[in-house]
């Protein structure tokens, strides 16, 4: 995976400078996963600021392998890559795995950021226990530096 977006010092050291910087290819790539009916989707809509990927008011699987799974800004600045949800009893697991392996590898460049994402009061050991599969199965332990859980369905901040 390539080196995710950061924060860069604009004014040389005073650190209240700060401000975001794209990786060096001037696009941020992030890939989405997580459990079935986590809001994966509806993430990535609210990121995007559009309606690209399908969503419902379901714990039910929406994405499927024949869904719109990818988002590019006008200006080429994002890529946001949606998948199919961990634990979809409609799908082998291996062919979840797979097509997350795939959408990941359809990339240019790889990709920056990875987030799982999780819905609050599912946060459970199953849950747990497919992150930690999926990361170590697909990226190794290299990716962490990379992996940022995001937590929805929350009423406050946790």
């Amino acid at each position: 995976a390539a080196a995710a977006a950061g924060r860069a010092d604009a004014g040389g050291g005073g650190g209240d400078d700060l401000e975001w910087a794209l990786p060096p290819q001037g696009r941020l790539t992030a890939l989405l996963f997580g459990m079935t009916g986590a809001g994966k989707s509806s993430l990535g809509n609210l990121i995007s600021g559009t309606r690209v990927f399908e969503v419902a008011d379901d714990t039910a699987s929406v994405t499927n392998l024949d869904s719109v799974m990818r988002y590019e800004a006008a200006d080429g600045s994002l890529l946001l890559l949606d998948t199919i949800g961990l634990g979809d009893t409609e799908l082998d697991q291996s062919k979840v795995a797979a097509s997350i392996r795939d959408t990941a590898l359809s990339a240019p460049g790889g990709v920056d950021v990875l987030l799982f994402v999780m819905r609050h009061g599912r946060i459970t050991d199953d849950a747990i226990a497919r992150l930690i599969f999926i990361t170590e199965y697909l990226w190794g332990k290299e990716c962490f530096a990379n992996l940022y859980c995001v937590i929805t369905g929350a009423s406050r901040y946790l």
